[in-house]
């Protein structure tokens, strides 16, 4: 048995799980689970499916990130439907990418932000649609998004990082040693399926941007002004960066004429801090917030949606990381990005939403904003 920087390897099988007791227990349930399913990695992979399911029961980034997976499979199968099964909180981003063919929603006790249907209703949609789809992708390998998968498809992909992984009719190997971006992960998906790729892009529509261009002429700001978005907060505290951190790179960012606007949910911190420095306000959807990502000259954001967006738009995106993840897995994917993460805490990475030492995170509280104004 063996610690990975993230997780345990037991027996060639890698497991995305801290504590080696539960990663015991686990093993020893997917090797009951192999001796009872073994018929499920014997089933024929069906060429050509009439109705594929792309499920991805998360959040606003992930969607972003499954772009390029959706995209690629649809250009595989030009005559099937692809279909996305996702939270309804998420739906305005799968109606962005391009190849989806047919969005369902559906909010799952799991993954939920205060937006669960409950266990009965899950159950139900499960139930209603077995055996649905002829092809099913689970991307993010949580155990109940496979039992969901296995329920509701004739044959379902993904990987077995935390368990379950002998439900998978196709369970994809998870190399830790393999250093590769959350994208990379899921294009091995459709790699290993037999198919080929076309594009390890994100790409998203881009959205109408006249609700924008509105709001911030009300303000002051013209679409051709150069604009600076910046996103200050996320759904974990650990990654937030201080309030004095804010003010010297706002302050600068207005010396190098740029138009500092923000439509970020904190709105103490927004008050606290157009007491110091000029920061536009402005409330999005989060359609028109893809409008705006598009609309801006450079992007300032810590670990959160907001990279992902300009990422996808080919936006300059400067990402604030806290020690809470791998940089080469979760990153804005593209090549105009500059991120900052200080790696030397003693538990990196933590995958904390909240930091046990202090508030601002340690971990963000030692990355200056000189070294960052550096690179405006």
């Amino acid at each position: 048995m063996k610690k990975e920087l993230i997780g345990w390897t037991i027996a060639k099988q890698h497991y995305r799980l801290n504590n080696r007791f539960v990663v015991l227990a686990v093993f020893f349930i997917d090797f009951i689970g192999k001796l009872l399913f073994f018929y499920k990695k014997k089933k024929v992979f069906d060429k050509k499916p009439k109705k594929i399911l792309v499920v991805t029961l998360n959040h606003i980034g992930d969607m972003i990130l499954a772009s390029a997976f959706i995209n690629n499979l649809k250009i595989n199968y030009p005559k099937s439907q692809v279909s996305v099964l996702c939270r309804s909180s998420v739906k305005p981003i799968a109606q962005l990418i391009p190849k989806v063919d047919k969005i369902i929603t559906l909010n799952t006790p799991w993954f939920a932000r205060g937006d669960s249907q409950g266990w009965i209703k899950t159950i139900k949609f499960a139930l209603k649609n077995r055996k649905k789809y002829d092809l099913s992708y689970d991307l993010h390998s949580d155990p109940r998004n496979i039992i969901l998968s296995s329920i509701l498809s004739k044959y379902s992909v993904g990987y077995g990082i935390r368990g379950l992984g002998f439900l998978l009719n196709k369970k994809v190997t998870w190399n830790p040693l393999s250093k590769k971006h959350i994208v990379e992960r899921q294009l091995d998906l459709v790699k290993y399926s037999g198919l080929k790729i076309k594009s390890n892009k994100l790409s998203l529509k881009t959205p109408s941007m006249k609700k924008v261009i509105e709001l911030l002429k009300k303000r002051g700001i013209k679409k051709t002004d150069k604009i600076a978005l910046v996103q200050f907060s996320s759904g974990a505290k650990a990654k937030d960066y201080p309030l004095e951190f804010w003010q010297e790179i706002i302050k600068e960012l207005i010396k190098k004429k740029y138009k500092v606007v923000t439509a970020d949910l904190n709105q103490k911190l927004i008050a606290k801090l157009q007491k110091q420095v000029k920061l536009t306000s402005i409330h999005t959807t989060l359609t028109d917030y893809a409008a705006l990502v598009s609309l801006s000259s450079l992007v300032l954001s810590v670990d959160t949606f907001t990279v992902h967006f300009a990422a996808a738009y080919s936006k300059k995106v400067i990402g604030l990381y806290a020690g809470t993840n791998l940089v080469y897995e979760w990153a804005p994917y593209t090549n105009k990005k500059i991120v900052f993460q200080e790696k030397k805490c003693k538990i990196y990475p933590c995958g904390l939403q909240n930091c046990k030492y202090s508030h601002p995170s340690d971990c963000t509280k030692k990355i200056s904003a000189k070294s960052l104004l550096k690179n405006i």
